[in-house]
């Protein structure tokens, strides 16, 4: 059943375990739902996370513990929520980032945050003590345009960005940049095993990237896929829960593109 969190909703994440769900919205509220029975979601908590200002980006830990949430008014907030009906926050907003705060990610040991933001930089936090988080070395740049997706790789050695600027960055020091999208990169996200990399764009395709070597990424095939074939192709994987198992088509044509943004995607590892 739909549930309304009172503003428009900029992002949602599950819990590692499934069973809780976050929400941000246009107003600076976070929530925490109860999603165990998905007919009959229950609030458990409600809270003004950031003032006044858009919640852009929500993600979990990997113990589920602890959520980050990024602003468009810069900052990152750490939030303990073992009890996720009484949240708390932990340590300082992080800050540093000139614009707004489009995407943040875990690395899956939990000791590390990334952040993407509207200002065209990646940074990484040191949050092995959430409370005390402090900045990793100097922001990561590159991309000519705003970052709009950031995903760690499961090992945590390779970061992939997604940009407006069409382009896809690995951060592996030194970066690899993954160039076919011809309009705005919107969402990076791996595959279980870390080696295939998936990037949607505004151009309404999907690529599949094969980053078993992130210094030497490759593209198997290069033909868009039909809607239909996509469709049979996501149910497939669905079913294996691992991207080997997709045809080897690389492009996978779709009719979303519902957002006006720049193309782009960058990896980057041993972070």
């Amino acid at each position: 059943m739909p549930t309304d969190i009172g503003d428009v909703v900029w992002s949602v994440a599950f819990s590692p375990d499934g069973k809780t769900l976050a929400g941000g919205n246009g107003g600076g509220i976070l929530q925490l739902w109860d999603v165990t029975d998905s007919a009959q979601p229950t609030l458990l908590s409600n809270w003004e996370g950031h003032h006044s200002t858009y919640v852009w980006s929500v993600a979990f830990s990997a113990d589920g513990k602890t959520l980050a949430s990024g602003s468009s008014k810069r900052t990152i907030r750490l939030w303990n929520v073992d009890d996720p009906e009484h949240p708390t926050e932990l340590g300082q907003p992080l800050t540093g980032h000139t614009d707004g705060l489009s995407s943040v990610a875990f690395s899956r040991d939990g000791k590390t945050l990334a952040s993407g933001s509207i200002d065209g930089t990646v940074r990484l936090w040191n949050i092995t003590d959430p409370a005390q988080p402090r900045p990793l070395g100097q922001p990561l740049t590159g991309h000519t345009d705003a970052v709009t997706s950031v995903a760690f790789s499961p090992d945590g050695k390779t970061l992939a960005s997604g940009s407006n600027d069409r382009t896809v960055r690995l951060w592996n020091i030194p970066d690899t940049l993954l160039t076919g999208h011809t309009n705005a990169v919107t969402s990076v996200a791996f595959s279980p095993d870390g080696k295939t990399l998936a990037s949607g764009s505004n151009d309404r395709t999907v690529r599949l990237w094969d980053v078993t070597d992130p210094a030497h990424p490759t593209q198997p095939g290069d033909h868009p896929w039909t809607a239909a074939t996509a469709s049979e192709a996501f149910g497939r994987w669905c079913s294996a829960r691992t991207v080997g198992r997709w045809p080897p088509a690389a492009t996978v044509s779709c009719s979303c593109g519902m957002l006006p943004i720049p193309h782009a995607l960058r990896s980057w590892g041993n972070l």
